[in-house]
């Protein structure tokens, strides 16, 4: 048997995809090949599909349940001039009542504890300041003896070079003039 084909249309800029393609423009072809059985077996119909069986089945297999209980994602900050902001009145409390005997700061006492901490970061800042100076200096300072340790290193090796030179010199003077009697 011959195989015989539909018109097909080669893919363009806008459809690229032929499975995703309208029906019209698919291939179908018939060849001495034997049928394939359908892989699902609730599936009643023919192995021949067309690319909107397949897209449908894509599509169904696809799609996410929705989930109800769901809330939005979107931020829960209100700006204050906002009509749903509700302000609470300050609320008075019995005297016994727990609430009202926590500590309630006034502007001032804030004020005032804002300043007593800023000058205490002031001072902890100063003494920080003053030891990484010291430590500079310290640092300097050892630098500078170890500078001066290596010179004077440098200063006994030559010195003792010399003696050994001058020690092998004799050595050598009163070997040969001995031999020489």
């Amino acid at each position: 048997m011959a195989s015989t084909d539909t018109t097909t249309s080669a893919p363009t800029a806008t459809d690229p995809d032929p499975i995703t393609s309208s029906p019209s423009t698919t291939t179908t072809s018939h060849s001495d090949a034997p049928a394939k059985a359908p892989t699902n077996p609730d599936s009643a119909q023919p192995s021949t599909t067309t690319s909107s069986d397949t897209e449908e089945r894509r599509s169904r297999s696809l799609t996410r349940p929705k989930y109800v209980s769901r809330k939005s994602s979107r931020t829960m900050l209100v700006p204050s001039d906002s009509p749903d902001v509700e302000l609470k009145d300050e609320e008075n409390y019995p005297p016994g009542d727990a609430r009202a005997m926590s500590p309630r700061r006034s502007p001032e006492e804030t004020n005032k504890l804002f300043d007593k901490s800023r000058l205490a970061l002031i001072n902890h800042a100063q003494e920080f300041q003053s030891s990484l100076d010291a430590l500079v200096n310290r640092c300097e300072h050892v630098q500078s003896d170890l500078s001066k340790l290596e010179k004077n290193n440098n200063d006994l090796q030559e010195y003792i070079g010399g003696l050994t030179r001058s020690m092998s010199k004799s050595t050598d003077l009163s070997s040969t003039g001995g031999r020489k009697k």
